[in-house]
């Protein structure tokens, strides 16, 4: 499954944004920069195009954007580290997760070290419309994440509920990093709302196919399959095998908490048979097209790159 894949002239880039974080994250001590270098080097920097190539549509020079963006990747990656050690994930990026190899206080240290190195970057941006986005999707992001958690367990099957969750913690930075890349390109308040639409969603298209990939066959770098059902987590695909089976056992085992491993793996099974991948599949698909059909009635950008972003 891909969400974008870098055209050769995409790629320096990509390769200027890698290289202005791990410069940035080069004041932490040794120690640490060695352990979370190798996972920062990994990452799709999909937030980061994603800024790149709206500013560039929308005017901006690649130099203005850089900061912006690597700032935005750094932010993401912060929050990366602080779920590994909520969830306890052993792996990120195909790398071990932060919190696995050090105590969990100085992972936690860690992410927020990180998180203020990207506050920074975004402060020399002098431009209170692009602080303030990004401090208000933090907050959604925390928000959303802590009803999570608080709610643990409370377990329905509203597609409502779902969307809402997504938007919150995955589209609002895709929508906060097209915002940003629209007004440091000078947009004005319609395009770039313009812009934060089509990145929303982007965004919402993107996590329902990394919804997906958890119930692939497939083993991917860094993936185990079946994370979310054993987490308790409700995501589209188990919402509409719920729509198209009902109360299965399977499904009934599962939300009393009381399932085995061959319960978990019927479950998975289950799933992939019922057709419910492939609706959700159709669902990102639609945002995806959505987005697209914003991108067609942009004004004449100076690159030509947005018809790219398309989930495939």
């Amino acid at each position: 499954t891909r969400f974008m894949v870098p055209s050769p002239e995409l790629v320096p880039l990509i390769e200027e944004v890698n290289q202005c974080m791990l410069t940035r994250i080069s004041v932490l001590p040794g120690p640490v920069y060695d352990m979370v270098a190798p996972s920062i080097r990994r990452g799709k920097r999909v937030r980061g195009l994603l800024l790149l190539l709206c500013g560039l549509n929308a005017g901006a020079s690649q130099d203005a954007l850089n900061t912006a963006a690597a700032a935005c990747e750094l932010l993401h990656f912060a929050t990366l580290v602080h779920d590994d050690i909520i969830d306890g994930h052993q792996e990120r990026r195909g790398n071990p997760s932060v919190h696995t190899l050090t105590l969990a206080p100085a992972a936690v240290l860690t992410g927020d070290s990180i998180f203020s190195i990207s506050l920074s970057m975004l402060l020399e941006t002098g431009n209170p419309a692009i602080i303030g986005s990004v401090i208000r999707t933090m907050g959604e992001i925390t928000m959303a994440e802590l009803v999570k958690y608080v709610q643990d367990r409370q377990i329905t099957f509203s597609r409502e509920e779902y969307y809402a969750w997504i938007t919150a913690k995955t589209a609002s930075l895709f929508r906060s990093c097209a915002f940003c890349g629209a007004v440091l390109a000078g947009a004005d308040t319609d395009l770039s709302y313009q812009y934060s639409r089509i990145g929303e969603l982007l965004g919402i298209a993107f996590q329902i196919r990394d919804d997906i990939l958890d119930y692939s066959e497939d083993i991917l770098p860094g993936r185990v399959p079946g994370s979310d059902i054993r987490s308790g987590l409700v995501t589209l695909p188990l919402i509409c095998y719920h729509d198209t089976c009902g109360m299965t056992r399977e499904l009934e085992v599962w939300m009393q908490g009381i399932g085995t491993h061959a319960d978990q793996a019927a479950l998975l099974t289950d799933v992939r048979r019922s057709g419910a991948l492939e609706v959700s599949r159709e669902a990102a698909g639609r945002y995806g097209d959505l987005a697209e059909g914003i991108v067609r009635v942009l004004p004449p950008g100076r690159a030509c790159f947005l018809p790219r972003l398309k989930p495939t």
